[in-house]
């Protein structure tokens, strides 16, 4: 593979990949000169390459491939022709058996910087293909040419228009050929408007968000394609275009009404794997639950569904809204649910200790100050479930100093060829 050198730039270096980032990209081996680690994406370990500098940041430099001179043995060709060009992915020509591996070697790694021991750590789960349920895009029309639909490329503003992917649900890939049509003339945002499209039980949720050419010929356009294609919603800048029904998130029981661009997770697969760990962790003895991070109620309903008084905790207000509609539609009488900021206001004191058990579930930053305070006053079992295993490490140790033991760590991989991994923990004392 050659790649044609940039006109200036920054150094030239030549060397092996001896692993992968967190983010996915290669790590070439020291060099003398270099302060800090040299990422070099698209790479694999074992490759021999010759690269060159692009920037530095806090966590390293940046680089290109300008040649690929020997592949790594764990080398493979990719599966997807978007792949190199899409930001999407950044691991299909790594050896599918390789990635989980390195995957699970992370969480290790994280769960022995905690100051546990890494055997606690079970086997990785994977989700398959074709599998996320939501995705954000970019759509854009050049002067003369169609919209087009698609990621940004790596490191750039350019986008890759997508046709085929193998990791999204096949009806978030048919809505965009119907959205270039219906959008084909109407974007007056030059840097592109954005489409966030979630698969609901009922249907496609589509929130478009950006410069949209104002008027009725717009929306009745927009409105005619969604009424045709069946989606659920239809908004843009948070406004109903079309509304079918109200968007669903099934949670056992119970029926979630979802918040436009409502996080939740990735993939049906994975959500029930998750799910299913986490009531595991918690004995069925145990009363009053809190589920800090709550979201609207991933793990929150299906608890209150067993049996439990559940009080949940959350930022989003939206988030909560849906919560507290989904528990009253099934007569969770014992579930309550509160909008707040668990990194500026803890959880803490009275509350923790009439708690029996805990289930955190942070973004990818951590839960740092939760944490603290669950060390200080927290109940006798603590589930974290968390994105980011550098982050875990560190709150861990909080746990860990507080007095908690771990009892066990569960990985999960339910972002294909990407460096993410998710995890489940058991702690106690």
């Amino acid at each position: 593979m050659r790649r044609r050198q940039r006109r200036g730039g920054g150094k030239q270096l030549q060397g092996e990949i001896s692993g992968i980032g967190g983010r996915g990209d290669g790590l070439l081996a020291p060099q003398p000169g270099m302060d800090g680690p040299v990422f070099v994406p698209l790479t694999v370990p074992g490759d021999e390459v010759r690269v060159q500098t692009t920037s530095r940041s806090a966590s390293g430099t940046q680089s290109e491939i300008l040649e690929l001179l020997r592949e790594g043995p764990d080398r493979v060709e990719p599966p997807c022709p978007h792949f190199g060009a899409c930001g999407g992915c950044q691991l299909q020509h790594w050896k599918p058996e390789a990635q989980q591996n390195w995957k699970l070697a992370r969480v290790e790694e994280a769960v022995s910087r905690a100051g546990f021991d890494p055997a606690l750590v079970l086997p990785l789960e994977s989700v398959g293909p074709a599998t996320r349920r939501r995705a954000e895009f970019v759509a854009v029309q050049p002067a003369g040419k169609p919209v087009q639909i698609g990621f940004r490329r790596r490191s750039s503003h350019w986008v890759e228009v997508i046709e085929t992917c193998m990791v999204l649900r096949p009806a978030l890939v048919e809505a965009l050929p119907l959205l270039c049509e219906a959008l084909d003339g109407l974007i007056e945002d030059r840097e592109g408007l954005r489409l966030h499209i979630t698969e609901a039980d009922n249907g496609l949720d589509i929130a478009l968000s950006g410069g949209l050419k104002p008027g009725f010929e717009t929306q009745d356009r927009l409105a005619r394609t969604a009424e045709a294609a069946g989606w659920a919603r239809l908004t843009h800048d948070e406004l109903p275009v079309a509304v079918r029904e109200q968007p669903r998130l099934g949670l056992g029981k119970a029926s979630v009404p979802l918040p436009q661009r409502a996080f939740l997770q990735p993939s049906a697969d994975g959500q029930a794997i998750l799910q299913t760990l986490v009531l595991a962790a918690i004995p069925d003895e145990v009363g009053l639950v809190l589920d800090l991070y709550s979201g609207h109620g991933t793990f929150a309903l299906p608890l209150a569904e067993r049996g439990h008084r559940v009080a949940a905790y959350e930022g989003a207000a939206p988030a909560i809204a849906a919560l507290e509609a989904a528990a009253r539609e099934a007569g969770f009488s014992g579930l309550t649910a509160a909008t707040r900021d668990l990194n500026a206001w803890p959880v803490s004191g009275a509350a923790l200790q009439d708690a029996g058990a805990v289930v955190i579930d942070p973004p990818r930053a951590g839960a740092k100050a939760q944490c603290e305070a669950l060390a200080q006053d927290g109940p006798g079992t603590v589930v974290a479930v968390s994105c980011n295993p550098s982050t875990f490490a560190r709150d861990a140790r909080i746990l860990r100093d507080g007095g908690y033991d771990l009892e066990w760590v569960a990985p999960l991989d339910q972002f294909l060829f990407t460096g993410h991994v998710e995890l489940v923990a058991r702690f106690f004392r």
